[in-house]
């Protein structure tokens, strides 16, 4: 063989090999960052749930133990464990290693082992993830957010609730945007808000710094149609009473909005029945609450789509930066 083909086999001659020594390096700090942390006192049940062994004031630390690996980002998990290392541009991912807890081999990692509490408990969640820096890594940590007591289930907070539209990019939903209501989930069409922007629009809320609905008249329909069907069931709006002039000035009485307990009532969308949540305060004020249903928030979302081009391509940002944001 040529020596110049041989020299090109060396292995200081690959260009693989600085990737190599960065990946040992990774996976040296973190053997070397659990060594540190120690081993938690928890155990786990029969069903895989992690339970504290004593009752912690202080912080309790999960840390994660494995293989680094490289890993493509298109291809990752939800849940990958991600070191953010300095100065690299790879992403390098904790493997969880395996473990037969019947046969009692493998390793016991509570880190790769926590869950999340379900839907609508948020109190249950006593954990939380972190970022703790260790050289040139950052490593994430799950560590208790109060004193956890013995027997205690350890649990994050519940997952997100992500919604996608018409193909579009999946939008993790705020709490804020979310209400809990008659044993159901509401959503909050809330015009001002980044994320229902995003969901409806898409790319074009890139057009404007702070995207708004607030110009929408399909998004002003829905609501009419709301007073209608509140009016219908006997919710009707209070009449205001008329301004009284006297002979120095106009008097102006206060407009009386109407207050009851919340309330489901349904309008049509297009042939959809959407179920809509009347709120227990000023309901012919407030944000458009819709059920946390796929087909209900379809319908809605197929109505007011139309609007998006009107709304980002003709209304002066003067307009849309003078509104305020609804109760």
């Amino acid at each position: 063989m040529e020596n110049w083909r041989l020299e090109n086999m060396l292995p200081l001659k690959s260009q693989q090999l600085d990737v190599l020594l960065a990946k040992a390096q990774c996976q040296v700090g973190v053997y070397e960052f659990y060594e540190k942390q120690g081993e938690p006192d928890v155990t786990i049940s029969n069903t895989g749930s992690l339970y504290a062994r004593k009752t912690m004031k202080g912080s309790l630390k999960l840390a994660p133990f494995g293989s680094v690996q490289i890993c493509d980002m298109s291809k990752m998990a939800k849940n990958a464990c991600v070191l953010q290392v300095q100065g690299r541009t790879e992403t390098f991912v904790v493997a969880p290693p395996k473990a037969d807890f019947k046969k009692g081999s493998g390793s016991f990692v509570p880190f790769h082992l926590l869950k999340h509490a379900d839907d609508g408990n948020e109190s249950a969640g006593n954990m939380e993830k972190v970022q703790v820096k260790h050289e040139k890594m950052t490593i994430p940590v799950y560590k208790n957010k109060r004193q956890i007591d013995e027997g205690t289930e350890l649990l994050l907070e519940p997952l997100p609730v992500t919604i996608q539209f018409d193909n579009g990019k999946k939008q993790a939903i705020p709490k804020s945007l979310l209400e809990e209501s008659l044993g159901k989930t509401w959503l909050r069409l809330r015009p001002t808000s980044r994320e229902i922007c995003n969901l409806l629009c898409g790319s074009m809320c890139k057009l404007g710094k702070n995207p708004t609905f607030v110009g929408s008249e399909k998004l002003k329909e829905l609501k009419a149609k709301r007073q209608a069907a509140l009016k219908a069931h006997g919710h009707g709006e209070l009449e205001a009473q008329e301004s009284m002039f006297d002979e120095e000035k106009e008097v102006e009485q206060p407009k009386k909005k109407m207050r009851l307990d919340a309330a489901a009532i349904t309008i049509d969308v297009h042939g959809t029945e959407v179920h809509v949540l009347a709120a227990a305060k000023r309901a012919t004020l407030s944000d458009l609450q819709i059920e946390l249903d796929p087909n209900q928030l379809s319908a809605a979302f197929l109505f007011l789509k139309p609007d998006c081009t009107k709304i980002f391509n003709e209304i002066p940002k003067s307009e849309a930066a003078n509104v305020e944001h609804e109760d």
